[in-house]
């Protein structure tokens, strides 16, 4: 993914993704401005992905939604400039793709 497309992104989605630090991963492609809301059904996860986010200093701009994402997708409203998916929430793609911006970027393979 192209470095300007990452630093650009304001809104950022990831669905059963794990945070890591790595170069494709939802923190190192959120803007300094931007947002990021993490979906983890894993309860595990989520709380692994909390202490990321703030070690990172990215819990003042960050939220972690614990549950089956595919259960919550419909509360959350667009657009996002990026969505990060793990390729098993993608049963859920039509609903995924309503929430992605006009010039927006589904990802599918974060976190492998």
């Amino acid at each position: 993914m192209d470095k300007n497309v990452r630093a650009a992104a304001k809104r950022i989605l990831a669905i059963g993704v794990r945070l890591d630090g790595e170069s494709a991963s939802p923190a190192t492609s959120l803007a300094p401005d931007g947002m990021l809301i993490l979906m983890e059904g894993d309860p595990a996860r989520a709380d692994q992905a909390r202490r990321f986010l703030t070690s990172a200093g990215l819990a003042g701009r960050a939220s972690v939604i614990g549950g089956d994402p595919r259960r919550m997708l419909y509360k959350l409203s667009g657009p996002f400039d990026l969505i990060f998916c793990d390729p098993a929430y993608l049963s859920s793609r039509d609903m995924i793709e309503k929430l992605l911006a006009p010039n927006g970027m589904l990802i599918t393979n974060a976190g492998e």
